[in-house]
């Protein structure tokens, strides 16, 4: 039907330029160079051969058809002019259609390389997402209060960028610096990682390493530029107080600041062995002290607009499931 319409369109088209100079008047032979416009639609719609033949049909038209030709122009067309321009709107029109067909096979042909490099892209990014889930993993076995932490944060995290209107390729990078965020923690002893009670001053100290010994750990990674900020920085506050480097504000990567939020909301809405998870409001009391301070103030409002929506909503899916989760531990 689509192929249809298009011959109709072209035939008409050819008979209205036709007609145009049969019966317009025009005392000039260039009106003629109309009959291009079916011609390299023709090319263009179905290649070279359609584009010849409408540049045969073009010759006739304007040839022994232009019954008009001697009262417009004054003087009888030679069978030879119009057999030479009819060679030239073949010939124009074949060319037309072999360079259009070409340039469609090239277009369809980066078409489909697009498309496999995206399928790899995306691959690349399930594979990687597994390798890194599976690290994540290794660091809650190692610290089992905060099983499922990681993946919490990374969850966050993504809604928070989502809503801050990151691009998809930077929501890939946040969800995995959220769950390897805290992957230096590898390499900080069990007996404090796994302490019961609070940790001394000492211990706080050897506890503040593992941003540093995360983001040296994924500096082999060939994406480690990507997420490297976020697992270095994740502590580091907008006033400067923080840790490892005591950078403010700006200076903190806006991925940095996004796990700030959601790493402090999952680490005090979870039951930890030397205290009881807080409530919702005391909660959200503890984030809005922060706001400026601690955390930076567009992401938290961000932050904490989710999570009451969620609360208001009753749906709880991914913001503050957790604590339905650090109940159930604490009953």
């Amino acid at each position: 039907m689509h192929n249809l319409r298009r011959t109709l369109g072209i035939v008409l088209l050819l008979l209205s330029i036709w007609a145009v100079i049969n019966f317009s008047g025009m005392k000039t032979t260039a009106i003629l160079h109309a009959f291009y416009i079916p011609i390299c639609l023709s090319a263009w719609f179905w290649g070279s051969k359609a584009g010849a033949v409408a540049g045969a049909v073009s010759g006739v038209l304007s040839g022994p058809l232009l019954l008009h030709y001697s009262t417009l122009f004054h003087e009888p067309q030679a069978v030879s002019n119009w057999l030479i321009r009819t060679c030239f709107f073949v010939f124009w029109g074949y060319l037309l259609g072999y360079l259009f067909t070409m340039l469609r096979r090239n277009q369809e042909l980066i078409m489909e390389q697009n498309e496999q490099l995206h399928k790899q892209s995306i691959e690349s990014e399930r594979v990687g997402t597994e390798i890194i889930e599976a690290i994540a993993m290794a660091i809650e076995v190692r610290d089992h209060y905060t099983s499922g932490h990681c993946q919490r944060v990374a969850n966050m995290a993504v809604e928070v960028g989502k809503k801050l209107g990151l691009s998809p390729q930077e929501l890939v990078y946040l969800r995995w610096a959220g769950i390897v965020h805290d992957v230096g923690k590898i390499g900080i002893p069990e007996e404090i990682l796994n302490k019961p009670g609070k940790l001394t001053a000492e211990e706080y100290e050897i506890m503040k390493r593992h941003p540093v010994l995360g983001a040296k750990i994924l500096s082999s990674s060939r994406y480690s530029e990507q997420i490297i900020s976020g697992v270095r920085h994740h502590h580091e506050r907008m006033d400067g107080k923080g840790y490892p480097d005591g950078i403010g504000g700006e200076q903190i990567s806006l991925q940095a600041r996004i796990l700030a939020v959601c790493d402090v909301w999952d680490a005090i809405t979870s039951q930890r062995s030397y205290r009881s998870h807080f409530s919702f409001e005391a909660a959200l009391d503890i984030m809005r002290s922060g706001r400026g301070t601690q955390f930076d103030p567009r992401v938290l409002d961000v932050f904490l607009y989710l999570i009451e929506k969620e609360q208001a909503s009753g749906t709880a899916l991914l913001l503050y499931q957790q604590m339905s989760d650090s109940k159930e531990m604490g009953a």
